[in-house]
């Protein structure tokens, strides 16, 4: 933001020539002294004098004469309110960006936008989000804007118009929590009129710079945790769990090296699920050299535990938000790229069954194998610890993964509290009441800290994920044998997932009108009033 406006206003610019170009970047206050001036005046006498190649017009030319004193202060409030307003425009535009990167929700995108703007002074701004765009829109009128109090008004001038659009394309994202999360806290300061605009890009800035909490080694053991942890939630034994241990390690090195060509998400799901199936087949088969040793798996139990893992949880969560939120362009695009990794999922699958024929081991039998599920307290506990694990791999602080924890538990509570009220088994109205439950629960947290509810209902929900149904499904189809069984469990899987989704969303929606209804704004300022806390244009400072 340019600092002319702290000069006097009877100080007007010589209309000498040739000087007749205004400075192009931004003019910092400086503290004239005696010797600054003399060696200005010096620089003036001996520098030679360039030809005039634009001439002055209006204002500009008759400065210095008494009728155009007014005129010419009108002008450069018009001139700094533009430059203001771009600004503002220009840092709202890089804090969506910022948000979508760390993987925010359109409709949170969107709301940070508008309340940034509002903020700063700038309404009836326009956002329009389609998957990978943000386009910001203003138009101004100053006549009408003045009317509310909010601009200097040109008098005399008429309905004049300002308008600037912006458009940025974000093309990469890396899901970090806790850059998420200061973003948010970050957001809810500017709304609380507790930062400058100048001190809110700096923030932004170190924001964005900083590095990840975690670096690849230790996010290498939280995903071996986390394998571990949601083998034995799905009723594995120990030396499934430990088995499941291994696997990752080479699952985990061959995504990084696919990781290091670019491939596109679809081929790194393919390469993922085909490991896992291709050794966990491998060591579970009555052919191979562990089972002879009497080292008995459940090669199912691996590979649902691998699916929870890799299966696009977070975005087909976004996506059903986005739908449900208005955005049905951002919408169709995740669901498109959620269904194209699902799609390199099963074809992993079948490629590592493939793979496995050709070394002649015994088949699978999935309907002779027994799914025997776990003791209720090794399944929470599992699936807690596993939530936890997505948490911490997904770059969350501490903080984060406790509240993780306590949101599956919450969910876990809902879901078998149904089952003990009823009697009745499991089934997709548990899922719904789970999903509601774990939505209401982060939303809630996230009104309470500031911070976004994905960072707790997105880990909180693992524990409904159909994984062994996925592959129970995707294997019989595959064989051939039981197409039409594999058909329906797939079809079955796919509607617990949008259950899932839909009963999240519905949870934050429900808690969303709550707090609005009854919990009132969470600003200790009404919005007139952050307006006026805010400096105005013309005597704000850069932070320090």
């Amino acid at each position: 933001m340019t600092e002319n406006s702290q000069a006097p206003r009877s100080e007007l610019p010589q209309a000498s020539y040739p000087s007749t170009s205004a400075p192009s970047g931004p003019i910092l206050p400086t503290r004239s002294t005696p010797t600054s001036k003399a060696r200005a005046g010096l620089k003036i006498l001996v520098s030679s004098q360039q030809a005039m190649t634009v001439p002055m017009r209006g204002v500009a030319r008759v400065a210095q004469r008494q009728f155009a004193h007014a005129a010419f202060n009108r002008q450069r409030q018009r001139v700094q309110l533009q430059e203001e307003t771009r600004s503002a425009l220009n840092f709202s535009l890089r804090l969506a960006e910022t948000m979508f990167r760390f993987g925010a929700d359109s409709a949170d995108v969107d709301a940070a936008v508008v309340a940034v703007c509002g903020t700063y002074g700038i309404h009836d701004v326009e956002v329009d989000i389609s998957y990978q765009s943000i386009r910001i829109n203003y138009v101004s009128e100053f006549d009408e804007a003045a009317s509310r109090g909010d601009y200097l008004a040109p008098a005399g001038s008429g309905a004049e118009k300002f308008s600037h659009n912006l458009v940025r394309v974000i093309r990469s994202s890396a899901e970090n929590y806790a850059a998420l999360e200061a973003t948010y806290r970050l957001i809810h300061r500017i709304t609380e009129a507790q930062v400058t605009r100048t001190r809110a890009e700096r923030q932004l800035a170190e924001i964005s710079a900083v590095k990840k909490p975690y670096s690849p080694a230790v996010l290498l053991v939280w995903n071996l945790l986390m394998a571990v942890a949601f083998t034995l939630g799905v009723g594995g034994s120990w030396r499934a769990a430990l088995v499941s241990f291994f696997v990752f390690i080479a699952v985990n090195f061959s995504m990084v090296w696919a990781g290091k060509f670019g491939l596109p998400s679809f081929f790194t799901m393919a390469l993922g699920s085909g490991v896992v199936t291709f050794f966990a087949l491998w060591v579970g088969s009555t052919d191979s050299w562990f089972f002879q040793q009497g080292f008995v798996v459940s090669a199912p139990h691996i590979v649902a535990a691998g699916l929870m893992m890799l299966l696009p949880t977070f975005r087909l969560v976004s996506a059903m938000q986005d739908a449900l939120h208005g955005f049905p362009l951002t919408a169709a695009g995740k669901f498109v790229v959620t269904g194209a990794n699902f799609t390199g999922i099963i074809a992993g699958i079948s490629t590592a069954l493939t793979l496995i024929n050709l070394f002649d081991y015994a088949s699978l039998d999935v309907d002779r194998t027994v799914f025997n599920p776990p003791p209720l307290w090794l399944n929470v506990a599992g699936m807690v610890v596993g939530s936890v694990m997505v948490a911490a791999a997904w770059q969350g602080r501490g903080a984060n993964l406790m509240l993780s924890a306590l949101v599956s538990l919450a969910g876990q509570g809902a879901y078998y509290g149904l089952v003990f009220t009823t009697g009745a088994e499991a089934g997709r109205v548990n899922v719904l009441l789970g999903a509601l439950t774990v939505g209401a629960v982060g939303a809630f947290l996230g009104h309470r800290l500031h911070t976004p509810a994905a960072i707790y209902y997105i880990p909180g929900m693992m524990f409904m994920l159909p994984g062994l149904t996925i592959f129970r499904s995707a294997y019989a189809l595959l064989e051939g044998e039981e197409i039409t069984a594999g058909l329906h469990g797939l079809a079955n899987a796919s509607t617990t997932v949008l259950m899932l989704a839909t009963g999240i969303v519905f949870g934050t929606y429900l808690v969303d009108y709550l707090v609005s209804r009854f919990g009132g704004s969470t600003s200790k300022e009404s919005p007139e009033q952050a307006r006026e806390a805010e400096p105005s244009p013309q005597v704000q400072r850069p932070g320090p």
